[in-house]
């Protein structure tokens, strides 16, 4: 019998010969990024769509040499039909986070994921690079046995002797049914043990310490320990967008909250040099890295504003400055997503933060470009931001100084509830297009992130 997706493989059917997952091995060929039509996918991905998925995840090896993690998601199993499509993306990434640290395989196993690693490997870092990756909601360090009891609960005893709790609970889910003990029974058996080491008391509803126990044919997992995740979708299942990086907090904690609804992300940062120093672009370079990190191998593009930004000072009205400048950056924005083939713009302004960004400028923004702009932030006080900013790593570097292209010559009193109108009017006197083609001509790009681009898989 055919294991279905997340289902149960038949007991009496032999067990599948285990293959590695695809391109699990270490040091597996990975497939170099391409620039894909929005809703296109590579060669590489349309392979991978065509794939079943227990070719592709397929029953995992019972290497005792092996360390394990069990990995959970939420959102990605509530997909349905489309699970599999989600999952085959949640191993890609989580195969190119953990590139380098000696990891053996990514498995499939009933509704969950297994990741081995081989001894040699960092263990620490493995599950620093997990917590990162969008689509987990939670992972578990793990022990494997045989299908021998009283190893398991020479395990627990050790856990249960190390103490640090004063109420536990024991879990056993048994999805292999020949198992000679039903799950009731290990439950009393290794809650005995763990209540007479420890001196903890039983308590199912609310336990400070719960021990889980999975039997699957002809072997146990066993953990307690719990590493949440960012939780949402697999990097590469919603679209692709372009984020204005500006430098400061907001739009680093942006483009987190774009990654965890699947979005593959470029950035774009836009310097004022050299009329201003190259501190912003060294900034944007290291926060772009950061948002990154392990997560996608991409661009950044270096736009140098300071050309247009000269014509502006010099001949539109001193009040219109910034909403002229963010203007136009969005016309250039939406020139390169359309080269890089993006969906979507996306900032990390919020409502009503700074002058340019009340209801009305926000308007007259959004008219600027047929792109739809994403903006994560729109509804977010400053210091949900500003904590975001800190869990995720970036808040020490925005905060570090720089010279923000939007700073760079700012008006006495900006306007803060411009009218459509006037703007048009004012741009039908500025003739910005030989400026808007230089900033593009001269827009570099840096590659930041690992070492290869994960697979941005299209939709089924």
């Amino acid at each position: 019998m055919r294991e279905e997706s997340g289902g149960r493989r038949d007991p009496g059917a032999p067990a599948a010969a285990p293959r590695p997952a695809e391109g699990a091995a270490e040091g597996a060929a990975e497939p170099a990024g391409e620039d894909l039509a929005p809703g296109a996918a590579s060669r590489a991905e349309e392979e991978l769509l065509a794939t079943e998925p227990e070719d592709l995840l397929p029953e995992a090896p019972r290497d005792p040499a092996l360390r394990s993690t069990i990995v959970h998601y939420d959102e990605v199993g509530l997909k349905r039909g489309n699970r599999p499509y989600f999952e085959r993306a949640l191993v890609r990434n989580i195969r190119h986070a953990l590139r380098g640290l000696s990891v053996a395989g990514v498995w499939r196993l009933y509704g969950r994921l297994r990741v081995d690693q081989r001894p040699e490997g960092d263990a620490g870092e493995l599950e620093r690079r997990l917590s990162r990756v969008h689509g987990i909601a939670h992972f578990h360090p793990a022990e494997r046995f045989p299908w021998d009891i009283d190893a398991v609960e020479r395990k627990v005893a050790e856990w249960a002797a190390e103490g640090g709790f004063e109420s536990f609970a024991i879990r056993c889910r048994r999805l292999e049914k020949h198992f000679p003990l039903r799950s009731q029974e290990v439950e009393v058996r290794l809650g005995a043990r763990v209540g007479a080491l420890s001196g903890a008391r039983v308590d199912l509803d609310h336990p400070e310490r719960t021990f889980h126990v999975l039997v699957l044919n002809q072997e146990i997992i066993v953990h307690w320990r719990r590493v949440e995740g960012p939780g949402g979708l697999p990097v590469g299942t919603g679209g692709r967008v372009l984020l204005l990086l500006s430098g400061g907090i907001d739009s680093p904690v942006a483009g987190e909250r774009l990654l965890r609804r699947g979005c593959h992300l470029q950035f774009l940062h836009f310097h004022s040099s050299p009329f201003t120093d190259r501190s912003s672009i060294d900034k944007a370079i290291e926060l772009a890295g950061i948002v990154a990190e392990h997560r996608l191998r991409t661009k950044l593009h270096l736009a140098p504003l300071g050309i247009l930004q000269r014509k502006i000072v010099a001949e539109a009205p001193e009040p219109w400055r910034v909403i002229l400048y963010r203007r136009n950056m969005l016309r250039i924005a939406a020139v390169i997503a359309r080269r890089e083939r993006l969906a979507a713009l996306a900032t990390g302004e919020n409502l009503a933060q700074v002058a340019s960004q009340t209801l009305e400028n926000l308007a007259l923004l959004d008219r600027t470009v047929e792109l739809p702009v994403l903006r994560p932030l729109l509804s977010y006080d400053k210091l949900e931001i500003m904590e975001e900013a800190r869990s995720i790593g970036t808040y020490e570097a925005s905060i570090a100084p720089h010279s923000d292209c939007c700073g760079y010559l700012l008006p006495r009193r900006p306007v803060v509830a411009g009218t459509l109108e006037e703007v048009e009017a004012i741009e039908s006197r500025l003739d910005l297009t030989a400026e808007i083609a230089e900033v593009l001509r001269r827009t570099e790009v840096v590659r930041v992130g690992g070492e290869d681009e994960p697979a941005e898989p299209a939709p089924e």
